[in-house]
């Protein structure tokens, strides 16, 4: 058999399988049916489709009250979240500052008469400004950082020691007690503002400022502080400083002397 006549037979095979093909009736009465993916690929695709004319037929003004919902429950997702790792923070915080300072009282006083070094007895965190002893008395704890804040020469601490009795004079009901607090804790500050302590500079200001002091605000005196700490490089007075000279506080005003201290 030539070439040419096996071309011509399996050109008419070829054409016999495709005309079965397409006018099969067996396959035009029962199409194949789809596997489960396929079916659930298509569902999926008309879904997609139907909510993207929806969105294109939707109001604006609805397409953004959607938008506004989606973002306000994501921020809200987002707050509870932070929320959340706050109080496991602070519960650790917690717990450790209580691990810290579980030790018994009368060693801690042992250690001071003895002559320690008073920052190694007491943790100093416990003298952060806004933070308070719980573990000990009011009256142990004020007398034993009263102790420490002497026998050190430690500005720093001396400068925690004057903010916790304002902290703490702050919740006492009695009037004279709490007075006398204040009134040693301002002596404390303002000795420790004229040696050059950046720190006390800005907390007596802000006393000052506040009308905690005098019970006005008075920032003739709480300006040259800020001053004072600026100089010595306190991001938060020198913002006080520039908005002192923006306003006329305490000083005369003068923009170009405010726009030196932002």
């Amino acid at each position: 058999m030539t070439w040419l006549a096996q071309t011509k037979i399996s050109l008419k095979m070829k054409f016999f399988l495709d005309f079965r093909e397409i006018f099969n009736p067996y396959r035009q009465l029962h199409p194949p049916v789809p596997s489960d993916a396929q079916y659930h690929h298509h569902h999926q695709q008309q879904q997609q489709q139907q909510q993207q004319q929806q969105q294109e037929e939707m109001d604006p003004q609805m397409q953004l009250e959607l938008q506004q919902q989606q973002f306000e429950y994501e921020q809200q997702l987002y707050m509870q979240q932070q929320q959340y790792e706050q109080e496991m923070l602070f519960q650790q915080q917690h717990q450790q500052q209580a691990e810290l300072n579980s030790g018994p009282i009368e060693w801690q006083q042992q250690q001071l008469e003895g002559g320690q070094d008073p920052s190694a007895v007491l943790s100093q965190s416990h003298l952060k400004p806004g933070h308070k002893a719980t573990l000990l008395s009011y009256t142990q704890t004020l007398e034993l950082y009263r102790q420490n804040a002497k026998k050190t020469n430690d500005p720093e601490l001396q400068f925690e020691f004057a903010a916790f009795m304002i902290d703490a004079g702050k919740s006492l009901e009695d009037e004279k007690t709490r007075t006398e607090l204040f009134d040693e804790a301002m002596k404390l500050l303002r000795r420790l503002a004229n040696n050059g302590h950046a720190e006390s500079q800005h907390y007596l200001a802000e006393c000052y400022a506040s009308g905690f002091a005098k019970g006005k605000s008075d920032f003739d005196k709480a300006f040259p502080l800020w001053v004072q700490a600026s100089k010595h490089g306190h991001p938060d007075a020198a913002y006080r400083t520039g908005r002192c000279y923006d306003e006329g506080l305490g000083t005369r005003k003068d923009s170009a002397r405010a726009v030196q201290f932002y």
